[in-house]
């Protein structure tokens, strides 16, 4: 077979977007990526970052993994390139992140599909922020707090009410009184039964809340405190550590899905006991289930690792060949 032969599928945003799929298989897809990396069907590499000399805020990252032989998952590679200018709106009208998603066949490492990433992105990030909430935080929450209103918040709101609906109340604490406004606004119309309450003060907005949902951008230095956190309460960062103070060390529990990168992220920062230091995937196998406690207050770092993009990627793929969506490209 020749290059000119191979077809590549290639899925623009839009067309993603037409698939409609639930948060729910989303949620499904995503734990089963983390039971492929606790089977040991994962390579996972360290990301590979590039960062500008102009200004430090902005980055390349490259997110490559494999999948393979996990139960009907045929197997595949990829990579995720993902670039983050945060001044790209402000000064360019421009969007602030790009993605571009390439999949592989791992068997003859012949590409198949290039996609569209931003939106697989939010997918995954909303999910895992879900699945974390689901496997560790009071099974009986009744209150969300969320620090930050942007597009994750609300695409977090949807995946957390899928696996929660115990949530009665979601307190908000942004930047501007008009992010927080509204995205109040907007989310009372979507979810009738919930509560979006405004928050200015967030010692208040962490200490009420028994789950609290950090996503942020920009953060000059760390401003919450884990020790703001009451018993029993869980806090789950999908920005890495930038937002938290380095209390969070007097965490009970400090769970993340990659632990070589969360390490990399606090070397020379803090040092922490090994025993309390605890992989998502190790804790999700049943020889090693979790069980919350009224008397432990724990934080979940969900960095996002690339064989959760890979599975997504992959059923993306699936579903839009079987609606016919999507370009067929000769490669």
């Amino acid at each position: 077979m020749s290059l000119t032969n191979i077809e590549v599928t290639y899925l623009s945003k839009k067309d993603i977007k037409k698939l409609n799929i639930p948060m729910s298989k989303t949620i499904n897809v995503v734990e089963k990526a983390y039971g492929a990396e606790a089977s040991g069907k994962v390579h996972l590499p360290a990301k590979v970052g590039i960062y500008p000399k102009s200004k430090i805020e902005n980055f390349f990252h490259a997110m490559p993994a494999m999948v393979e032989g996990f139960e009907n998952f045929e197997g595949s590679a990829g990579v995720k390139w993902v670039s983050y200018f945060p001044d790209n709106n402000r000064t360019n009208s421009l969007p602030n992140a790009s993605s571009v998603m390439t999949l592989n066949d791992a068997k003859t490492g012949l590409p198949y599909c290039i996609m569209e990433g931003m939106h697989l992105t939010n997918m995954r990030t909303a999910a895992s922020g879900a699945i974390a909430a689901k496997k560790f935080a009071n099974p009986n929450a009744t209150v969300l707090g969320i620090v930050g209103a942007g597009k994750i918040a609300r695409w977090s709101v949807r995946a957390i009410k899928s696996v929660f609906p115990s949530i009665k109340e979601i307190k908000v604490i942004s930047r501007t009184k008009s992010s927080i406004n509204n995205f109040c606004s907007e989310m009372s119309e979507l979810y009738k039964d919930i509560k979006f309450s405004p928050h200015s003060n967030l010692k208040s907005l962490v200490n009420k809340s028994d789950i609290i949902l950090t996503i942020t951008s920009n953060t000059d230095e760390p401003y919450i405190s884990f020790d703001w956190l009451q018993e029993g309460a869980l806090a789950i960062s999908l920005d890495d550590i930038r937002s938290w103070k380095s209390s969070f060390k007097n965490a009970d529990k400090i769970i993340t899905d990659d632990k070589d990168y969360f390490l990399e992220l606090i070397d020379g920062y803090l040092e922490l006991k090994e025993s309390k230091l605890h992989g998502v995937s190790e804790l999700l196998e049943k020889s090693k289930g979790f069980e919350w406690s009224e008397d432990e207050r724990n934080i979940v770092f969900m960095n996002g690792i690339g064989s959760t993009d890979i599975m997504i990627a992959n059923y993306i793929y699936k579903l839009a060949v079987e609606s016919g969506k999507g370009q067929t490209l000769q490669f």
